[in-house]
């Protein structure tokens, strides 16, 4: 190739990477300073849920940890909502916290660890003790002046649910897929269409609340108390729990991602490196629940139809890796690792459920910040031990 010709092709490339580097997602190196503020947590560990705030102060220390419950007791006693929030939780107030280049990040004296969006509005992380309770927790930055227009349009909500009979040995495990549509005025309804829910409706109704910070609450038609959870800003993603069960009702955790339009849904969109987090249960039954873990993982995306997942840390054992394909659905719903899947239109976020008989669960994938889209880089990932806890360091090749 001529000179001229090289030049012509150099310069080619330079204004499409332009192009596509000012209409997308950006890598970026994120730092303490990236998370920061305050958020509220939606959490299921081990068959209870909890709903909490974390306050942030952007220089590594994590500043107030609050249980936002109503009440919560212990052995039928009711305890002080700070000792429960520290107890229950597991991460000490004013502990230390520290983000990774890639938006991974974990707290000191605690071995809690997870992955921070680029843009800063959601955490999600684990619990990577294998002899600590297995959780999800998913947390999303307090706004400020939205409401209920702040939920408009379709959803696809991923639910993970226990229903809880009268012993300990009457709980199963349930994941579903509710297809909802919200009208910004304080009403939803919605269909379910993937998964099962023992002696439940398919068609779901709920009236909804969001206050001025993103507070969330939805109520379904029929049960008493609302869920409670969190709305982002921009209102592509919620999270709510029910706080208030008891025996004889459910407890559930529940994540609404903003559907992508299906022209938009491409294997494209999947060009990127996922931080995992997961909430499992395998060998439920009708009369018994297995065995509850959690995990912390990474997953690769070709762009084209195919994935690389790999298990990092968690309660699971042993640790696992695999390699597969990827199904975009014509709903606009994507199929990999087992799990039925929405993503968010510029690609950062993802919510995934199992609903294979017998291993329900709930996965969230946050992109790497340094490995986004058209600047995806080929890298080394190698765990790394720091403070017992291991995360990812990547290396540019």
């Amino acid at each position: 190739m001529g000179f001229q010709k090289k030049t012509m092709v150099f310069l080619a490339v330079i204004f499409v990477c332009g192009m596509i580097a000012a209409t997308g997602a950006r890598a970026q190196i994120l730092t303490d300073a990236d998370l920061n503020g305050r958020y509220i947590v939606s959490q299921l560990i081990a068959g209870e849920t909890l709903i909490y705030a974390l306050e942030f102060d952007g220089a590594g220390v994590l500043t107030d940890l609050a249980l936002l419950n109503a009440s919560f007791k212990v052995n039928g006693e009711d305890i002080d909502p700070d000792t429960a929030a520290q107890i229950i939780i597991g991460i000490p107030e004013s502990t230390l916290y520290s983000v990774q280049p890639d938006g991974s990040f974990f707290f000191s004296g605690s071995s809690m660890a997870g992955a921070l969006s680029s843009n800063g509005q959601i955490i999600s992380f684990v619990q990577t003790d294998k002899g600590g309770l297995p959780q999800i927790n998913i947390g999303i930055r307090a706004a400020s002046g939205i409401s209920d227009t702040a939920l408009v349009g379709d959803y696809f909500i991923h639910v993970f649910e226990f229903d809880i009979g009268n012993t300990v040995n009457e709980l199963e495990a349930n994941s579903y897929i509710i297809d909802a549509s919200f009208d910004a005025m304080g009403q939803m309804s919605g269909e379910l269409i993937a998964g099962s829910i023992v002696d439940a409706d398919p068609i779901f109704r709920a009236g909804y609340r969001v206050e001025e910070t993103g507070l969330l609450f939805i109520e379904r038609e029929g049960e008493g108390s609302p869920d409670t959870g969190a709305v982002s800003a921009d209102g592509s993603v919620f999270a709510a729990v029910d706080t208030n069960w008891a025996e004889g009702e459910d407890i559930r955790i529940m994540i609404g991602v903003k559907a992508a339009d299906e022209d938009e849904l491409t294997h494209q969109l999947f060009l990127s490196e996922y931080f995992f987090t997961e909430l499992l249960v395998a060998g439920s039954t009708p009369t018994s629940v297995g065995q509850f873990v959690d995990i912390f993982g990474q997953m690769n995306f070709d762009g084209f139809s195919g994935f690389q997942r790999r298990q990092l840390f968690g309660t699971i054992s042993p640790l696992e890796s695999t390699i597969g394909t990827v199904r975009i659905l014509t709903d606009g719903l994507f199929v990999a690792d087992g799990l039925t899947g929405t993503i968010v239109p510029d690609g950062s976020f993802f919510a995934a459920t199992r609903i294979e008989p017998g291993l329900a669960g709930l996965r969230i994938g946050i992109a790497n910040s340094t490995f986004i889209g058209s600047e995806r880089r080929l890298l080394n990932v190698e765990p790394v031990d720091h403070d017992a806890v291991c995360f990812i360091r990547a290396v540019k090749k």
